[in-house]
């Protein structure tokens, strides 16, 4: 009786971590914001700009309230190198409801300081 009663316990626990680190995953997932950027990674950096023209903007990432992004860009700099502003495509209308995103990677030099920068177009 007690092996029985230890099994269950055990694939209890096997059941909820599988069916939880799912939920969390998810969870993560329908959070992600509909305009954004982020810088990630140590050895390699990238640098990630997206949008939703469809969305509303509010002030973060030093957007202008209430209007809907048509375009945007990001740099990313380090020493003597410039990635320059790479752009997304232009979306089309401010009701379009697809994302559109742009990145760039560049391996990090640890002697020189790296920095990382974005802009938005609107309609």
């Amino acid at each position: 009786m007690k092996k029985v009663t230890k099994s269950l316990v055990v694939w209890g626990l096997a059941f909820g971590l599988v069916f939880g680190v799912g939920t969390v995953g998810a969870m993560y997932v329908d959070s992600k914001t509909h305009n954004g950027f982020y810088v990630t990674g140590t050895l390699k950096k990238t640098a990630k700009i997206w949008f939703n023209p469809s969305w509303e903007t509010d002030n973060s990432y030093g957007m202008e309230k209430g209007k809907h992004v048509k375009q945007s860009y990001v740099r990313i700099t380090e020493g003597d190198y410039d990635s320059g502003r790479k752009w997304t495509s232009t979306a089309k209308s401010k009701t379009e409801n697809k994302e559109y995103s742009r990145s760039i990677t560049k391996t990090n030099n640890p002697a020189k300081t790296m920095k990382a920068n974005y802009g938005w177009r609107y309609f």
